[in-house]
């Protein structure tokens, strides 16, 4: 079993709250209008020198930070609403997608401009993430899989990955990179082992919401997962490797078979997961 704590949202969470006379919280600046639909995702780069805003328009605003000037142009490429965007480490990358099925990547390097268009989803496409390297972009969508993507060819590394039974709504990655975890209508969490030629989802599935779940992200150590929910709560989670072994070896009293050990980590060479017990030898 796994170890996790449970938040409830406050009931008078999802309306307006008053707040104190002497709070003094107040915008930076106005409003920044220039969608003519329903702002979907904002990203910053990672120097905060840009946000990035996608739209129901199919647009994507860049502003100027701080301040919230817009530059001369909108981005423009999705032939539908845009639903994630998202800044690569070096922040020399942006990545969109959307209702239109398809992933943009935008050379982000002096001028803004496209530089390649990624199409393998077969639904709309609802959360990207970058690896923490740059050089690995997660999606998710409507078609209940996931896709990493090379940022550098625009390939497909892996065949997509499949193990929801609904929408995947969320995905990100763990600060080592070997990690990523999915969220998906089907009220679930998938920790997918990324490391191997094939995305391997890791076993079991994390299990405790009774609603939607709608965003997934890792704490700084990794050790952490928080989810977020249509059933009103937050789940952390103890996805740390290293106290789910222990867990196991006290349980199992053993360590994986051969079968088992193909099954969870493929054609890696074999060793000992509870090194004060036995190895397998069959």
């Amino acid at each position: 079993m796994l170890f996790a704590t449970r938040f409830t949202i406050p009931p008078y969470m999802g309306r307006s709250r008053q707040l104190p006379r002497n709070h003094s919280s107040k915008p930076l600046a106005p409003p920044l209008a220039s969608h003519t639909g329903s702002v979907r995702s904002v990203a910053f780069s990672p120097d905060g020198q840009i946000l990035a805003s996608g739209g129901d328009d199919g647009t994507i605003m860049l502003w100027n930070m701080p301040g919230g000037t817009p530059l001369d142009r909108s981005l423009t490429g999705h032939s539908g609403g845009v639903q994630s965007v998202a800044f690569s480490p070096d922040g020399q990358t942006m990545a969109s997608a959307g209702d239109d099925k398809r992933v943009i990547l935008w050379d982000m390097v002096n001028d803004p401009r496209l530089r390649a268009t990624l199409t393998s989803h077969e639904d709309v496409i609802f959360s990207l993430a970058f690896s923490p390297d740059g050089q690995t972009l997660a999606s998710s969508s409507w078609d209940r899989t996931i896709i990493l993507w090379d940022v550098a060819s625009g390939e497909s590394l892996v065949p997509p990955m499949i193990g929801h039974t609904e929408s995947v709504q969320s995905v990100a990655f763990a600060p080592d990179g070997q990690t990523l975890a999915s969220g998906s209508w089907d009220e679930t969490i998938i920790l997918w082992n990324v490391t191997m030629d094939h995305a391997l989802a890791v076993k079991p599935l994390l299990i405790g919401h009774t609603g939607r779940v709608r965003g997934v992200a890792f704490g700084p150590d990794g050790h952490t997962l928080a989810s977020a929910s249509d059933d009103g709560t937050i789940i952390l989670w103890d996805v740390n490797l290293e106290s789910w072994q222990k867990r196991a070896c006290r349980r199992a009293n053993r360590n994986l078979s051969l079968v088992e050990w193909q099954q969870f980590f493929g054609q890696q060479a074999y060793r000992a997961t509870c090194p004060d017990l036995a190895a397998a030898t069959e």
